[in-house]
């Protein structure tokens, strides 16, 4: 678990942490199986909404899966622990989903501690990703993340973003993501410095992304 992990990129408190979940288990079965699953992300880019949890369309022991060791990656990056969980968002993303075409915020970009935690369930790596920006206007591209299975990434809900994907990859480059829009009991700043000098976490890594 938490085998590669990119810190702080651009100072901007974008982290991925590959490896996320122990005993990942992907199963072609499992992902075809998802797909057959609705969006639940809105076309305008705006807010999602939460998942029933009695819904039999999904897997919410993933989502309680992702919550249970979602507070050791918040404390890995130095950011704090969760606090409150607004939103639980299941997002296919392929290249004709709303997802890739609204450079948006998130849930909880109302707040400095609103942050998104994004997981990569499913799908073939490299076939799409996200791209995180400097302006709303999307004309200053600053990160892109490829998806990856089993990758968490972190960031604050309040950086506009968008998703992307390739053509050409098996079922028009689905990837399966599981997010949770939150809002994070934040550490001290004084702490939070403290402790990326005393564990030497880099904070300003530039990232080389598999």
């Amino acid at each position: 678990m938490f085998k590669n992990s990119y810190f702080n990129y651009d100072n901007r408190n974008i982290f991925v942490i590959d490896d996320f979940l122990p005993d990942y288990d992907y199963s072609q079965e499992r992902y075809v199986e998802f797909l057959n699953f609705p969006n639940t992300y809105f076309e305008n880019g705006g807010l999602g909404y939460d998942i029933t949890p009695n819904d039999n369309n999904f897997n919410s022991q993933i989502f309680e899966y992702i919550e249970k060791y979602a507070n050791e990656a918040l404390k890995l990056v130095n950011l704090g622990e969760l606090e409150t969980i607004k939103t639980k968002v299941f997002i296919k993303g392929d290249i004709t989903s709303p997802f890739m075409k609204a450079i948006h915020q998130d849930d909880t970009a109302d707040l400095n501690n609103g942050y998104t935690l994004s997981y990569h369930c499913f799908g073939d790596n490299n076939a799409g990703g996200t791209i995180f920006y400097y302006d709303k206007q999307g004309l200053k591209p600053m990160l892109r993340i490829p998806h990856k299975a089993n990758r968490l990434v972190i960031f604050p809900a309040s950086i506009h973003h968008t998703g992307y994907a390739y053509p050409g990859f098996k079922n028009n480059s689905v990837r399966i993501i599981f997010t949770l829009f939150t809002y994070i009991k934040m550490l001290p700043i004084h702490l939070r410095t403290l402790n990326y000098t005393i564990n030497k976490i880099p904070l300003n890594l530039k990232p080389k992304f598999e």
